[in-house]
């Protein structure tokens, strides 16, 4: 591990924690699932929003905008449809400087809750919008190979695919479940890439893989 990604994981690992030890303190007190689930539906739909309105992240960072204009600013996107452990928490982060790290103490926190709860995500990068329905048949394949990576025979009731805030959620068994997040990456021409965040695996089926493949056999 290079020193700047261990200083980062510093950083970023604590506050993850933080923010799960804040929904399982309900959890366990009072069962309080619905607590857990919007806490969890909240950081996807900030991870969305810092994706699609990249002016949101520059703001967060911009040193010259104090902590209260900060969250004002926040209260303004996110007050209406957050939970309010959610929004201490974004307030916990700016008053110790560290909302310029939103992003990926946001996304480290799903991974934790995801590895805790046999959900799987998996980055999907492919030279176009894979998640657009006049892809199906690419969402079917992925499916199909994430169902053998498994080792799931999809029971018919649970193999469906739906979206859920900008990502697609991918159901094999009951306690089986995949929550893909695409990349655009136009450099690898055609066909996919499937990154596996929660475990160290990456499956590439691109056609950019497939040139190299046959010019290391070609150049041999």
């Amino acid at each position: 591990m290079s020193s700047g990604k261990g200083t980062s994981e510093k950083i970023v690992g604590p506050y993850a924690y933080a923010l799960l030890k804040i929904i399982y303190t309900d959890l366990y007190k009072d069962y309080n699932y619905i607590v857990f689930k919007t806490v969890l539906l909240d950081a996807f739909e900030i991870l969305l929003v810092l994706r699609k309105f990249p002016d949101i992240e520059k703001f967060l960072k911009n040193p010259t905008n104090t902590n209260l204009k900060k969250k004002k600013f926040l209260n303004t996107i996110f007050e209406k449809s957050f939970d309010q452990r959610t929004l201490n928490f974004l307030r916990l982060l700016i008053d110790n400087k560290r909302i310029n790290c939103l992003e990926s103490i946001v996304f480290r926190f799903l991974e934790i809750v995801l590895e805790l709860t046999n959900y799987f995500l998996v980055e999907v990068e492919a030279a176009v919008n894979l998640f657009d329905p006049v892809y199906a048949w690419n969402q079917q394949k992925i499916y199909n190979i994430l169902a053998n990576w498994f080792k799931k025979t999809p029971n018919i009731e649970f193999n469906k695919t739906e979206g859920i805030l900008g990502y697609l959620v991918m159901c094999f068994t009951r306690n089986t479940h995949a929550i893909l997040k695409l990349k655009v990456n136009p450099s690898i021409i055609g066909g996919f890439k499937l990154n596996f965040k929660t475990h160290s695996k990456v499956i590439d089926l691109t056609i950019a893989n497939k040139i190299k493949e046959i010019s290391m056999i070609l150049g041999s």
